[in-house]
This record gives structure tokens, C-alpha cells and sequence, in this order.
């Protein structure tokens, strides 16, 4: 409504991103930092060839325009990431503004990775997260202090498994788990086909809950049927 009243509704069409080195895109995510600038992430690969990687377009305009990207990793070689999403420290803090992008790597394992901007103009090298293989769908959050936790599903456990930084994502510490779980990825209601990863939060409004973080998740509830939990 807010658009339609201004007049640009039409300029919303025609593609969120400036073109990418490779001939397809996928899996987006965005974020918007506490100055109004808002960032995507895209994974961008060449159908086809081994080169993929992931980038950041950026909006300075409430997300009406896209003119460019950051590189968050580039590949080259036979690895593929996958399911990347971004998160971004809200909290008001020295470590405001600082993002975070984590994804799963497919290579010889399957392990999970995260990239960090602290400025917001470049991502640093690359740091692996988990501490087992077969696992996916990471999902990045920031609390209070900067404290960076990352989750995701584990087919190995069949659990919820997370894992925190306290330097700004570049070092990690042991695997958590968040929460064991009887589901596993299946079609419901006649096709639907859905994963047990995590939808991740934290309370960053300096209230009497700041700190927390929150994690929802699609689970077996005991009665054969499919219901969500947090």
C-alpha cells in the first residue's frame, strides 16, 4: 500500500538483483540493518559447471533498487553450496551491523560454513561451524553482545543442532543440541514436501527477555500427526 501510494509500484518487478556472474539464482534471503540498509543473499551457479558462489545485493533506497553485490564466497572447483540464509546485529551495540551468512557446503561431507561482514562493504574468509557432517539448512541469529548462534537439522542425530560464537563468527565451539526429533523430511497433505529445519530468533530489544533465543521446528508430536514446536 505504502508503494501503491507512492506511485512505483511497477518499479518492485523485474528482477530483486543486479545480474550475477552465473546463469541461475536461488535460494534468497534478506535482512535490513538498524540504518535502513537492506541486504539479500542469493546463491548464483552456472547450470551445467562446477562454478557457483554467493552474493550480497544491496538497497540503500528501502529495498526499491538493487545497483550492486558483495561477494560473499566465489567457488571454482567441484564443491556446491547450498541454502544459504543472512542475519544481521541489530542489537544496538559496537557489533552493530556486522552480517552473518551461513549455508551448507556439499563436497566430500556435508558440513556448515559462515561468512561474516563486519563493515558491510566485505566478507571475511570463510569459517566452518559444525563439528559433524550430514547436515543442512543452517539458519544465522545475533543477541545481545553479538552473540552469534547458527542451527540446523542433522540427518546424522535426526536433532536440532546448534552452535555459538562470542568473537563475531570467527571461531566456533561444540555442537549443541537443540532439540531431538522424530521427523524426517516426507511429503504432507498430498505433496508438500517438508524439512525439520529451524526457523531461529533472538530478543535483541533490551527488555526484560533480551538475549533469548527462540527456535521453531515442524515435529512428529507424538500422535501421528505433524505439528510445530518452539
Amino acid at each position: 500500500e505504502v508503494l501503491e501510494r507512492k506511485g512505483v509500484v511497477g518499479r518492485v518487478e523485474g528482477g530483486l538483483v543486479p545480474t550475477t556472474p552465473y546463469n541461475r539464482d536461488s535460494d534468497p534471503a534478506i535482512v535490513c540493518n538498524s540504518s535502513g540498509v537492506f541486504y539479500s543473499v542469493i546463491l548464483s551457479f552456472q547450470e551445467g559447471g562446477n562454478e557457483d558462489g554467493m552474493y550480497a545485493p544491496v538497497s540503500t533506497d528501502s529495498g526499491l533498487t538493487w545497483p550492486g553485490y558483495l561477494v560473499a564466497v566465489e567457488n571454482f572447483n567441484s564443491l556446491f553450496e547450498d541454502k544459504e540464509m543472512i542475519a544481521v546485529d541489530n542489537t544496538g551495540g559496537p557489533t552493530d551491523g556486522a552480517l552473518y551468512v551461513s549455508w551448507a557446503r556439499f563436497g566430500a561431507t556435508t558440513d556448515i560454513y559462515c561468512v561474516r561482514s563486519l563493515d558491510g562493504f566485505g566478507f571475511d574468509a570463510e569459517r566452518k561451524v559444525s563439528d559433524q557432517s550430514s547436515v543442512q539448512w543452517p539458519v544465522p541469529a545475533v543477541g545481545a553482545g553479538g552473540r552469534v548462534v547458527v542451527a540446523w537439522w542433522s540427518y546424522s542425530r535426526s536433532a536440532i543442532m546448534c552452535d555459538i560464537s562470542t568473537d563475531q563468527g570467527w571461531t566456533w565451539g561444540t555442537d549443541r543440541i537443540v532439540q531431538n526429533m522424530t521427523f524426517i523430511p516426507q511429503e504432507l497433505n498430498g505433496g508438500i514436501l517438508a524439512f525439520g529445519y529451524p526457523a531461529l530468533t533472538a530478543d535483541v530489544t533490551g527488555g526484560p527477555f533480551d538475549g533469548r533465543f527462540y527456535c521453531a521446528f515442524i515435529d512428529d508430536d507424538g500422535f501421528g500427526e505433524i505439528d510445530l514446536f518452539v
